[in-house]
């Protein structure tokens, strides 16, 4: 906005003319048309970013049900979507912030450090086993750990970083806030992923602070709902029902703007009306909710005292 612009000293000419999503801009330039034999395909805009992609083309089951989202892949996107920006000191003071999304939606999120961390640990554990590991041994030694209970705030940002032993990091940091270090694979594995989903229910309880009202569903998406196990403890942890689908769910959404443009769809709940016919999605119903509500109440503890600490430290 031109006001914002002049408190910055910025020129506005210097901006482009803004273009909408799902906006046909042109058509593939000539040379490349040629170059790979293909006629003269148009150009459209996506939903803003990969994010806003991935959110537009949720599989919604129930347009009148109030749902979360989770972003779940390397990094996390968590978030609601809402009429308009939500602008608040309790936004603020949550680490939220507000992104467009088509439409004329707009969608309140905040960034979390998700499976980036047990990413790490894996290339570590590969390398010193000298073999591929897989996934699903990760998730086995997991379960089958008796470690339970030991918490890292993910979004430290030394876990941001690339790191040539994250494992020992994940110790290190352990260790300088009293807990046991964990030492197997199984033992790492499980305090991220603990961790990880606890960071969820604290910032599920942010949102219906600052909106009022509780949610009836998480929809996660991304790779990380390849994960069956991580699912379930969310579902659990939340006490939420969670639909977990599909894995790219970016490339729906921009599917969905070129609906848009060819005037195939004309509102949000058009494109996930085929989103949802178009897709396969897991339900998972919540469980176990006394062992979840147990590691919350020392989970809560635990990045009380880190707080602190930090403020101790910045004083």
């Amino acid at each position: 906005e031109k006001r914002i612009l002049d408190r910055i000293s910025v020129s506005s000419s210097l901006l482009s003319e803004i273009i909408m999503p799902g906006q046909t801009i042109s058509t593939v330039q000539a040379e490349i048309c040629d170059e790979m034999n293909i006629r003269a395909l148009p150009v459209v805009a996506p939903a803003t970013h990969d994010t806003a992609s991935a959110v537009t083309g949720i599989p919604v089951i129930d347009r009148n049900e109030r749902w979360a989202f989770i972003s779940m892949g390397t990094w996390s996107i968590m978030g609601m979507q809402t009429d308009k920006p939500v602008v608040s000191d309790a936004v603020f003071e949550a680490e939220f912030g507000n992104n467009a999304l088509p439409f004329g939606k707009n969608m309140m999120v905040t960034y979390i450090t998700g499976l980036w961390i047990i990413q790490q640990c894996r290339n570590r554990w590969v390398k010193e086993r000298g073999e591929e590991i897989s996934w699903e041994e990760i998730v086995h030694s997991t379960e089958m750990t008796s470690l339970q209970g030991v918490f890292i705030d993910v979004d430290d940002p030394v876990f941001a970083q690339p790191q040539a032993n994250m494992p020992e990091v994940v110790r290190e940091v352990c260790l300088q806030s009293e807990q046991k270090a964990p030492r197997t694979m199984g033992e790492v594995s499980r305090c991220l992923y603990e961790s990880l989903v606890l960071k969820y229910r604290l910032n599920i309880e942010r949102m219906e602070k600052i909106r009022g009202h509780s949610f009836e569903r998480i929809h996660i998406v991304g790779g990380g709902i390849k994960n069956r196990t991580l699912c379930q403890w969310i579902a659990d942890a939340t006490g939420i029902t969670v639909t977990a689908g599909p894995t790219e769910t970016t490339s729906v959404g921009n599917a969905l703007m070129q609906l848009k443009a060819c005037s195939e769809i004309t509102t949000l709940e058009e494109g996930r009306e085929i989103a949802l016919r178009s897709s396969t999605v897991d339900h998972y119903e919540p469980a176990n909710k006394r062992y979840w509500d147990e590691m919350y109440g020392k989970y809560g503890t635990f990045m009380e005292i880190r707080k602190k600490s930090h403020e101790q430290v910045n004083d």
